[in-house]
């Protein structure tokens, strides 16, 4: 039997025409970009090719964008480097309490160096009150950093309407609140125009690409201070040697993901609905979200809630039937870390505990949907019945 793999908010897969691709550039155009010769142009090709191809999925010029090592990269280039760019126009910043750590990091960071920032709460489903967020707004409010979609439950903020407001708010000011938007898990899945955003960060391996590159679109005009000092390359924004294979793999990755997205979409959702409707009929196990697209939440990522077995119990469960899922980010699963999300949604301690991430690609189907509820009724009253009758300690 096929193995079943639903963590693709994890990672994912690397197509074929990427590896192709990668392989391609590793073997035959070897040079240092910013060599002159021959072999240091054709690098130069390469990575002009890509951000071609980024640019037109995006939108935007292809001068806009910043090549990382990743999306938390991107994420601390974003908020660090906007921040200390623009302080002489405030230091009053705004998030969420559901954002992915590599924002509520760099944020709390900015708080040790003396700006304030604003973390908003959520309500049960994990959407913001546009009500609040309007009252949040300050004169000196200098940057707004919120994601597309949230990775552990995949709740999708509603961007366009969010930067709207903080666009209009400041009209007619003399400097403008700039608005960062974490895309790494709606890139490639959902069509979102960048206008009013001013920075955009993305991920290749969540679109079939290779790990360790990622992107940040910023609009012409923003300034960055950079994190690091070095070579000058990417315009001293991001200095260092370019992943260059990595690179061209992105662009075909890119290009790719945005051509094929509505079809994507739709075979996604069909998997998830499936997933959705044979969990319903299974005791005792909550979704936490199950609205799809038209209310706000990504049809590639599921989260339920298994009162009564521990998620990592289920995960290795699951795993030695050839199913692989996660607790949560895999950045806090492997430590075991509370999941911060499903607490700021209101779930209790022992139910965010239960909790599993189911992701979807376009190369999942609806009998691996099936087959994994099967698997899952089949567990959970074993599993259920070794938590109550746990042997009591010696002594005791």
């Amino acid at each position: 039997m096929s193995a079943i793999y639903f963590d693709n908010a994890a990672t994912t897969q690397p197509s074929e025409a990427v590896l192709r691709k990668a392989q391609e550039v590793s073997a035959g155009v070897f040079g240092n970009p910013s060599s002159p010769h021959g072999y240091g142009v054709a690098a130069e090709r390469e990575i002009w090719a890509a951000s071609k191809s980024l640019s037109q999925a995006l939108g935007v010029a292809a001068q806009e964008i910043y090549y990382t090592s990743g999306g938390t990269e991107a994420n601390n280039l974003a908020i660090l480097g906007a921040a200390d760019a623009y302080k002489r126009n405030g230091t009053h910043i705004i998030t969420c309490g559901t954002e992915h750590p590599s924002v509520l990091e760099p944020a709390r960071r900015l708080q040790a160096l003396g700006f304030e920032v604003t973390v908003l709460p959520v309500n049960p489903l994990g959407h913001i009150s546009a009500a609040l967020f309007q009252d949040t707004l300050r004169n000196d409010t200098i940057l707004v950093s919120l994601m597309q979609v949230n990775n552990e439950t995949g709740a999708m903020h509603d961007i366009p309407m969010f930067s709207e407001i903080v666009k209009r708010r400041c009209f007619g000011r003399s400097f403008e609140t700039l608005f960062h938007v974490d895309g790494v898990q709606g890139f490639g899945k959902y069509k979102l125009p960048l206008k009013n955003i001013d920075l955009y960060t993305i991920s290749a391996h969540k679109i079939h690409g290779l790990k360790g590159v990622g992107a940040l679109y910023a609009r012409r005009g923003v300034r960055l201070t950079p994190l690091m000092y070095g070579g000058g390359q990417q315009s001293g924004i991001r200095p260092g040697t370019e992943n260059v294979a990595g690179i061209a793999a992105f662009g075909a990755a890119a290009l790719a993901a945005v051509c094929g997205c509505e079809d994507s979409l739709k075979r996604a959702a069909v998997v998830r609905d499936t997933l959705i409707r044979e969990l319903r009929k299974l005791p005792d196990v909550f979704i936490n979200s199950a609205g799809g697209w038209e209310r706000g939440e990504s049809d590639y990522i599921l989260n339920a809630v298994f009162k009564g077995v521990k998620g990592q119990v289920l995960v290795n469960a699951l795993d030695a039937e050839g199913i692989f899922v996660s607790t949560g980010a895999a950045c806090h699963s492997k430590r075991g870390d509370d999941n911060h999300v499903l607490k700021h949604m209101g779930l209790s301690p022992e139910l965010r505990q239960s909790a599993l991430r189911f992701s979807f690609s376009p190369e999942n189907t609806v009998d691996e949907a099936l087959r994994c509820a099967r698997i899952l009724a089949g567990l959970l009253p074993v599993l259920r019945r070794a938590d109550t009758v746990r042997p009591c300690k010696a002594g005791i």
